[in-house]
Order: C-alpha cells, then structure tokens, then sequence
C-alpha cells in the first residue's frame, strides 16, 4: 500500500433527539471544510451511524445535512480526496447515507465516493490498497463475518487486505463479564489486516494495536 493520508470519523448520530443536529453540522462543516484539512488529506472515511433515526423528507434537519454533503462533496472533488462511507448499526442509520450518491449524482460530482452496505473488499488502484468493508450487524454472529472474510480474501486470491473500515465492537471493548456473540476478535483482524483497521459503534475513542 503507498503511503496516504487518512481521516476517519464515525458515530455522529445526525437527528439524535437529546443533541442538536444544527450544531453538529456546524461543528463537522468547521472541522471537516473551514479548517482545511481535507486539503492535506488522500481518504475520508466515514465509519457508520451518520445518523442516528430515520428522517422523514420534511424533517427540519434534511435541508442542512444535504448541504453539508453537497460541501464535503465538493471539497472532496477540489482537494481529490476519496470518500468511503459503511453503513451502520441498521437502526441508526437506515440506508440513509445513500444521500451521499444521490447527491453526487445530481450534482454531477467527480470526486470518488464509495458507498458499502455490504461486507465486501475493495481495491483502490490509486493507494494499491485492498480495503476491507464490515457493515454493523452483517450476520448473527461475529464468527460467521470472520468466516465469510477469510471466505472472500480466498476468492479474491488475498492473504491479507491493507485497510479495514468497520462498525462494531471488538471483545477488548467491553468489560470481560459482558458476553455477546456480536462481539469481533481484535486478534483475528490484527492478523488478516496489515496496516490499520477503523472501526466505528464504540463512543469512547481507544487504540489497540491496529485498531482505533
């Protein structure tokens, strides 16, 4: 994989009941746009739960999250920085984030965007980077993901991918008590994953390993 520069982000709940999605639009328009740097940056990842509820088109927030994604477009397209979006936990983000492709549609945007709603492996020619995509809640339990990603790495002739972008949990995650068959083996991925994995679902930022 050549060298790149990456910013992630994940869980940012748009249409939360208990937080003002006018001010975290304003606040991922100064961060992500007004601050420059996408300018300095080759991927944006955004790692699942965008939003947090299904919003009606007459919601009093879709005219603002659309021009937030209309700006990240562009930005995107000015500074060729590639987007990568996965879906999330199923009852947060509902398939909404396909406004990101809609709205590159109609703008006619150019920038490249890569929307996953499925476990799959994409090869981006630009970085040679095999990416590894793991939608939250993919199948019953972890061990059937991991089994159909080692499944997949054989059917594309991999060992192992370059990058991961995930929603969910790892076992290092929750307390050693709390038992959940949902839970992904940080050991596992650490192994099939050279460089980095970004998983989103956990609100408290930690760093294990290749995992953050």
């Amino acid at each position: 994989m050549k060298d790149c520069s990456i910013v992630s982000i994940s869980d940012i709940h748009l249409g939360h009941r208990k937080n003002d999605t006018f001010e975290i639009l304003r606040c991922l328009r100064k961060e992500l746009i007004e601050s420059g740097i996408l300018a300095q940056t080759d991927i944006l990842i955004i790692a699942g739960d965008l939003f947090d509820r299904l919003l009606d088109l007459e919601n009093e927030y879709i005219p603002g999250i659309q021009l937030l994604m209309a700006a990240l477009l562009n930005a995107c397209e000015r500074f060729d920085v590639i987007l990568l979006v996965v879906e999330g936990t199923p009852s947060h983000d509902r398939g909404q984030s396909h406004m990101f492709e809609t709205m590159a549609k109609a703008m006619k945007s150019t920038c490249e965007l890569h929307y996953v709603t499925q476990l799959d492996i994409l090869y981006l020619e630009r970085y040679d980077a095999q990416i590894l995509f793991v939608p939250d809640v993919w199948r019953p339990t972890a061990q059937e993901t991991l089994s159909e990603f080692k499944e997949l790495l054989k059917a594309k002739g991999l060992e192992q991918v370059d990058l991961a972008i995930m929603h969910g949990q790892f076992e290092y995650q929750l307390p050693p008590h709390v038992k959940s068959v949902a839970l992904h083996s940080s050991e596992e991925y650490q192994k099939l994953v050279k460089v980095h994995i970004f998983i989103g679902h956990d609100h408290t930022h930690s760093r294990f390993g290749k995992i953050t």
